[in-house]
């Protein structure tokens, strides 16, 4: 899944955003992640996840251009770049491999893409859309 969050804030600079954004990124996914703790974990074997506490795999990336610049024009081609997946892409994840794995692109303007990616193997889509739909509701009354 990719989540696009152009900047809407222009009271403050764009590394000031950026900085605030991840910082409360990383925060809520902490959070949400007590909650869906297998995600955090790695593959063991065939059947079992190794729940170790060891965190979720969380990739940071910077692009020098504008998002606006990218959502005015999308490049299929390039959504790829967003995803993580491309780290582990198997049809079987193998021992040691991450659960999930998120991926935070941050743009010059402040803005924030977030790709996620957790292998179908572990989770189904259900699963997956209930730890987003927690993920974004940190900090809210659910």
């Amino acid at each position: 899944m990719v989540f696009y969050y152009p900047n809407q804030d222009t009271n403050l600079s764009p590394s000031d955003i950026i900085s605030q954004r991840l910082q409360l990124l990383k925060q809520s996914l902490s959070e949400t992640l007590s909650r869906f703790y297998p995600f955090a974990g790695k593959v063991k074997d065939s059947l079992s996840i190794d729940c170790n506490d060891e965190g979720i795999y969380f990739i940071k990336a910077r692009v020098q251009n504008p998002l606006t610049e990218f959502l005015n024009q999308p490049d299929l081609s390039f959504i790829n770049k967003f995803l993580p997946y491309h780290l582990y892409w198997s049809a079987t994840p193998t021992e040691g491999t991450h659960v999930a794995i998120v991926q935070v692109t941050t743009f010059s303007c402040g803005g924030i893409v977030i790709g996620v990616y957790v292998s179908h193997i572990i989770a189904d889509g259900t699963a997956l859309s209930s730890f987003i739909k927690s993920w974004a509701c940190y900090g809210s009354s659910e």
